[in-house]
């Protein structure tokens, strides 16, 4: 396949392969570091409380995003004999992404405003920007770390989607997601370009952050130590993305950026962090869609 790549894939996929190689590099030198974590504070809220405050958060966003495409929708004509409606309904990617943007502007509100009735006083840590910090933060050395992360789990999948065909004649379908299925079909349309890039470098690493670091993190860690809080944080991560053969590079991803979060004390830096990492995703759709079956 990598052989029959046009010269400009081909030349992103040697640079994503340079990143992945200086990424491990850097995880080596991050985890290898004395530096202690930040006492990154936890969010010392009941179970039932949290599991609430969750469940809010969840239903505001699927019902958010249904509310968004409900009135869009349009259903086929044509009945059975039954008189069942045939047909799948449809709906136009530009509301489909419309919807997302909205619904990424709504939840963080909602998570703002539940956790001033539930936790007064809860802080998601925002010190001062001084130009220092900036480069105190290291983002490049740490972008780096989730293409090591994100690479070294997605040559795991593979070998084991090859190893399941070979035992059991098994195969892994890659399953995109519904966002992305509307990119590659649509990469000439600037509107949805445009409303692509602001779900996806904007709008997703901010509500995700700040619900599943800034919030779901800090909870666990409250009671289970930061590695188990990091590795059920993921979990969670990688759920709500509804990809099952993305499933362990998200979820080390998602444990990756807790350890960013911990170690910076700070949750700008996995939220630029994560929109720095979704603009490479989406640079790669955009100048080379052959390479999404790799990445």
């Amino acid at each position: 396949m990598v052989s029959n790549l046009p010269p400009l894939a081909f030349s992103i996929l040697v640079i994503q392969y340079l990143f992945v190689a200086l990424g491990i590099g850097a995880l080596v030198s991050q985890f290898a570091s004395s530096k202690a974590p930040t006492g990154l504070p936890t969010w010392n809220a009941g179970a039932g409380m949290f599991g609430l405050f969750a469940v809010v958060v969840m239903c505001c966003f699927f019902a958010v995003s249904t509310m968004a495409v409900l009135p869009f929708i349009s259903f086929p004509q044509g009945e059975t004999s039954d008189g069942i409606v045939t047909g799948v309904p449809a709906i136009s990617p530009t509301i489909l992404l419309g919807a997302s943007i909205i619904t990424q502007i709504v939840v963080p509100v909602v998570i703002f405003f539940l956790l001033k009735a539930f936790a007064p006083g809860y802080a998601f840590n925002f010190p001062e920007i001084r130009v220092g910090r900036l480069f105190q933060w290291k983002l490049g050395f740490v972008l780096l770390g989730c293409f090591a992360t994100v690479g070294l789990a997605g040559f795991v999948v593979s070998q084991l989607q090859v190893l399941l065909d070979h035992a059991v004649g098994m195969k892994l379908v890659w399953d995109k997601q519904e966002i992305m299925d509307v990119f590659l079909k649509n990469r000439d349309n600037p509107i949805l370009m445009s409303l692509a890039f602001l779900t996806a470098v904007v709008g997703a690493p901010i509500w995700e952050e700040l619900f599943f670091r800034g919030c779901v993190y800090r909870f666990f860690k409250g009671i289970e130590n930061r590695h188990m809080a990091a590795a059920i944080t993921g979990t969670l991560f990688a759920l709500i993305h509804f990809n099952a053969v993305a499933f362990i590079p998200l979820a080390l991803l998602g444990a990756y950026l807790c350890h960013v979060y911990e170690r910076t004390g700070d949750i700008r830096v996995p939220i630029v962090v994560h929109a720095l990492f979704n603009l490479n995703s989406f640079l790669i759709m955009l100048l080379a869609p052959e390479l999404h079956d790799i990445f």
